[in-house]
């Protein structure tokens, strides 16, 4: 009587709670299944080929924090820059949930009245308006810094090669 009590299943039981925890996977192919491959021969089919890499655009610019007792962004041109083009930064503060950029308020900060504010450029021209920062790069190469951030919230931003000044003028 003993015995029994003690000994246990060596076997473990894998559907003992199948319908609480489950996954959906897809049918296994099965080895029986064969088509017709690429040659048109009867058999397995071949697998398609590899897809080659994308090789992403080049940066038009390149877009860093600013830490040094003022919270900003610092913009200067990428490897992808030309003299001449024309940019826009949108910048909003991050949020939770949603698109921060959709759900900008104007009480974050507006970069039209600059108030608390400072944008410093070099080799730009510059305008903003509302969450965003529209600017003709003059040369090739500039330097602009945007500070007085709250620095208590997190900013992003997202940057976009409007024109150049050729195509602008077209």
């Amino acid at each position: 009587m003993k015995g029994i009590v003690i000994e246990t299943d060596a076997k473990v039981d894998v559907d003992l709670l199948r319908d609480l925890f489950y996954v959906d996977l897809p049918p296994e192919p099965d080895d029986t299944d064969r088509g017709t491959g690429s040659d048109g021969r009867k058999g397995k089919t071949s697998k398609p080929p590899a897809v080659p890499p994308v090789n992403p655009s080049p940066k038009y610019l390149n877009i860093s924090r600013i830490a040094d007792g003022q919270f900003g962004l610092r913009i200067r041109p990428g490897p992808g820059h030309k003299p001449g083009n024309r940019y826009r930064v949108k910048m909003a503060y991050d949020i939770r949930r949603g698109n921060p950029f959709s759900k900008y308020d104007r009480r974050d900060f507006d970069l039209s009245d600059r108030n608390g504010l400072h944008i410093r450029q070099q080799g730009a021209t510059v305008e903003g308006r509302g969450n965003t920062l529209t600017f003709n790069a003059d040369g090739p190469s500039f330097d602009i810094s945007i500070t007085g951030f709250d620095r208590n919230r997190d900013l992003r931003f997202r940057e976009q090669r409007v024109a150049h000044s050729t195509e602008a003028t077209e």
